[in-house]
């Protein structure tokens, strides 16, 4: 995004300026001030940049993909939630079913809405160890820095 800022205003100042003025009362020394900021905080990005070891980007890509599955698999489970129906074997049994794909799930089996309702705490838990996983990974990079 800065860099793309950076190129659209480079390549741009000559329509920006005028534009500018007209549209939102400004002095020529206003646009100058703002890119002079711009070029401080583009210079100061350039200069605190990190570079990610591959192994890390895959590692923050895998935590991203997972926490992306765990809401919208909770999303899912809590519409099941909702028409929730522990009189109807169907329901449970697919429901059931439906559970045993969860690799972090411990309770493999619901037979009533209280059960149910302790499914969720096992996906917050999940999602505790995906925040681990990333605040390990930050501390192993600032580490190496």
């Amino acid at each position: 995004m800065v860099y793309k800022s950076r190129t659209f205003y480079k390549s741009n100042q000559e329509f920006i300026k005028p534009l500018g003025l007209r549209l939102m009362g400004l002095e020529p020394k206003d646009i100058e001030d703002i890119q002079s900021k711009s070029d401080d905080f583009s210079a100061y990005f350039d200069s605190n940049r990190l570079y990610f070891p591959n192994s890390s980007i895959r590692e923050i890509q895998s935590i991203h993909g997972r926490v992306e599955s765990l809401i919208k698999l909770m999303q899912y489970f809590m519409g099941l939630l909702v028409d929730f129906d522990d009189a109807s074997p169907e329901y449970l049994r697919q429901l059931n079913h439906s559970l045993n794909t969860l690799d972090f799930v411990k309770r493999k089996v619901i037979k009533d809405e209280r059960d149910f309702l302790l499914l969720f705490s096992e996906f917050a838990q999940e999602m505790n160890r995906q925040a681990e996983r990333l605040e390990y990974l930050y501390k192993t990079i600032v580490d190496i820095q």
